[in-house]
């Protein structure tokens, strides 16, 4: 028995005698419609397509509000050296976000940004305000300026790098400057034997430029160090040597390095003729004494120079009327 279409769908009629009848379409049962293929044809598997049609997302065009901020912080984030964090501000903007202050703090809080901005980190910690952007940068320019003025070679302090510790210390432009003035006229244009003993006086570990501009060293020592260079220097000037720790006390007890040039200067005619005439003695008057007579006035050894000429001169006296004009020296110390 069969059964009965329901009263909706009118009953087929019959095809005429002889006509082809066409098998009836079969509708899919999954969005995929895949077709018959050969015996031993290999089959792939259809790939659906995408909803929504493109994988391309839709391009947001910004709005001038929005063009606005992103070329403003772009020009900022070049000047800083920030160029890699273009792509990071768009992503703001595009999130809504178009306030100068805002964005730029937000930029702020970016490992990037710390790590250009490193010495303001150093400031805190010391108690410091941090700087911002500007002031760092102009700063550094500042920095960069003094050093070629004095002639330090490229690449020698001149990096953003180089100049952390002088921004987190709180170095000033103007101590920077004095500092390399001293490495300028100390080190650079001195002879041979004066930069000798940056290294023999051990105030330097590799280049002596570097242990003058050494930011963990006070102004003060630094001009300190340089005065006994300026001593010493004198001596060897001379042909005379004089240790760190002498040139040190010098400095300390106040001789200059105007004194210290002159006074190695009489040092260097009187000393062969103040040692052979302690040596007549017995006695012993050496570079110390001298130094000690000359630069320091000290009345000791001043007496004991006057001592030994009052009796070399008694000595000439008794052998034919030798004066102290046959000593060959001043005595005027």
């Amino acid at each position: 028995m069969t059964s009965a279409l329901p009263s909706s769908v009118p009953p087929a009629k019959p095809a005429p005698p002889g006509a082809h009848v066409a098998a009836p379409a079969v509708a899919p049962t999954s969005p995929y419609h895949a077709t018959s293929a050969p015996p031993g044809a290999h089959v792939s598997t259809p790939v659906p397509a995408p909803l929504g049609g493109s994988t391309t997302p839709p391009v947001q065009s910004l709005s001038q509000t929005q063009n606005n901020a992103l070329a403003l912080l772009t020009s900022t984030l070049h000047s800083w050296g920030l160029d890699g964090l273009v792509s990071d501000l768009k992503g703001l903007i595009v999130a809504g976000d178009t306030n100068p202050d805002t964005l730029s703090l937000a930029l702020s809080q970016t490992a990037a940004y710390k790590t250009r901005f490193a010495a303001n980190d150093v400031r805190i910690k010391n108690g410091l305000p941090a700087l911002t952007p500007a002031q760092y940068i102009a700063t550094e320019e500042s920095y960069k300026q003094i050093l070629q003025s004095y002639g330090l070679p490229s690449g020698f302090y001149d990096s953003n790098k180089d100049f952390e510790d002088f921004i987190g210390k709180d170095i000033s432009p103007t101590e920077l400057d004095a500092r390399a003035k001293i490495a300028h006229d100390q080190y650079q244009n001195a002879p041979a034997y004066v930069k000798n003993l940056w290294q023999q006086y051990g105030f330097s570990k590799g280049d002596a430029i570097a242990g003058i501009l050494d930011p963990t060293v006070a102004t003060s020592v630094i001009q300190d160090r340089a005065q006994q260079i300026a001593i010493g220097g004198s001596a060897a000037a001379q042909g005379l040597s004089v240790s760190q720790q002498r040139a040190q006390q010098l400095a300390q007890a106040g001789v200059t390095s105007s004194q210290a040039q002159q006074g190695y200067g009489q040092i260097s005619q009187a000393m062969p003729v103040d040692q052979a005439i302690a040596n007549r003695f017995h006695a012993q008057f050496g570079l110390a004494d001298e130094e000690n007579s000359v630069l320091l006035g000290q009345g000791a050894e001043v007496n004991k120079r006057q001592t030994l000429y009052d009796e070399e001169q008694a000595l000439f006296k008794t052998h034919g009327n030798a004066d102290a004009n046959t000593l060959g020296v001043s005595q005027s110390y």
